[in-house]
């Protein structure tokens, strides 16, 4: 991505390229952890069900690991919806509107997303920081592990949203539909 400057240094690449790719970066880095949660949360599940009721010595520890984990991957799972705008939405409404109230209604929801993972970020810090002098009974750990998901999953929806807005601001099919747009109302211009 990065081209060379005339004296045979790297340039840089442009900041929208840095920022593009430190969000691919990201997002995949949020997918791995959250299949490698998936996977160990079926393998934990599995041998607390074995010990329970095969074995008759259930695993304590392993109902709480296996909470504290499930709320890490619903909060991974959420940011990963958000990144690849894969959250459910009233469809029909949406589906019906034209093209460009339709890219309105997108960019309205994502600020009203994003104002609102803004707005619940720090309680979620402040609790989870609350949560630190809790200790799980069985594996003795602070609460904050758990309590903590929260506050970065809003944390990276956030960082997320506006990239998800770019991507869905200018896609090709919004591009063409601004396009028809302008081409009916006389101004080809605004085509770019």
């Amino acid at each position: 991505m990065s081209s060379h400057a005339p004296d045979g240094a790297v340039a840089l690449p442009a900041p929208a390229a840095w920022i593009a790719k430190t969000e691919q970066t990201l997002g995949t880095a949020v997918a791995l952890v959250a299949a490698a949660i998936l996977l160990f949360e079926v393998g934990l599940l599995f041998v607390g069900v074995i010990a329970r009721y095969f074995l008759h010595r259930p695993l304590i520890w392993a109902d709480e690991l296996a909470s504290t984990l499930f709320v890490w991957l619903s909060v991974l799972g959420a940011v990963l919806a958000m990144r690849r705008n894969a959250h459910m939405r009233l469809t029909t409404f949406i589906g019906r509107a034209s093209p460009v109230l339709r890219q309105r209604i997108e960019t309205t929801v994502l600020l009203v997303i994003a104002a609102f993972v803004l707005l619940i970020a720090w309680p979620a810090i402040e609790y989870a920081m609350d949560e630190a002098i809790v200790r799980t009974p069985g594996l003795d750990i602070s609460n904050s592990w758990r309590a903590s998901a929260v506050a970065v999953g809003a944390m990276l929806i956030a960082v997320f949203s506006p990239s998800r807005h770019r991507a869905s601001s200018f896609s090709p099919q919004a591009r063409r539909s601004r396009c028809s747009c302008a081409w009916r109302s006389g101004s080809p211009a605004r085509c770019s």
